[in-house]
């Protein structure tokens, strides 16, 4: 995927933000340090009136909730650092193509997803109705990085409370009717899954930066 796309999957899958708070997230408000990061602003379509662009694609959060300050598995805050290049403020997803300033649209992004899965080929690709539309789209879009996010957690060793927390959900009713599906066999999935983004990311940092990795916590 191209460079500002695999940002915005990192975002989706290691810290769990929907589509519009990934394109809408800064990096200044990742706390490098800390290993948290707290969302403040997300994307928001701008408008024409009489020929001239209103709105600078930034929005409230859709919640309070939304905002709350989360913590960043250490890797996670590694693999961004790495992708942003040495970047120390603005938009995390940056969108060298556009001809209008930069920011990439939900629409841009979903295609650029859709685009790797499809060449990836297999379930993931495999088309379902979704959507109160209905129409039929391919199984696995920007938000089931989300999903998988939220999976890996739920069938690890953290309490609903804390899953909730991590998500930014409401309350944990929310939290147990999406992912009440793991305690139906699917555990191994995610978790192969998981153990394979935290293999592919150590090799990654292997090979770039020459770390030998001694011990992981």
């Amino acid at each position: 995927m191209p460079e500002e796309s695999r940002i915005a999957v990192a975002l989706g899958v290691g810290v769990g933000l929907r589509l519009s708070e990934a394109l809408g997230a800064n990096i200044e408000d990742l706390d490098v340090e800390a290993c948290t990061y707290q969302p403040v602003t997300q994307y928001k379509r701008t408008r024409r009136v009489n020929g001239r662009r209103i709105g600078n694609n930034d929005g409230p959060l859709k919640t309070e909730t939304s905002g709350t300050r989360i913590p960043v598995a250490p890797w996670v805050v590694d693999w961004l650092v790495g992708l942003i290049d040495g970047r120390i403020a603005g938009k995390f997803v940056q969108f060298e193509a556009s001809r209008s300033g930069g920011r990439m649209s939900q629409k841009a992004l979903r295609s650029r997803v859709y685009a790797a899965v499809s060449e990836l080929g297999g379930e993931p690709a495999r088309l379902v109705p979704w959507g109160p539309d209905g129409k039929r789209r391919q199984q696995m879009g920007f938000h089931s990085l989300r999903h998988l996010y939220g999976s890996l957690l739920a069938d690890g060793a953290y309490s609903l409370a804390d899953v909730t927390r991590r998500m930014r959900h409401k309350n944990n009713t929310t939290t147990l009717d999406i992912y009440t599906h793991l305690l139906d066999g699917q555990r191994d999935a995610a978790q192969t899954i998981g153990q394979a983004l935290r293999r592919g990311l150590r090799e990654h940092r292997k090979a770039t930066a020459g770390m030998r990795i001694v011990a992981e916590t």
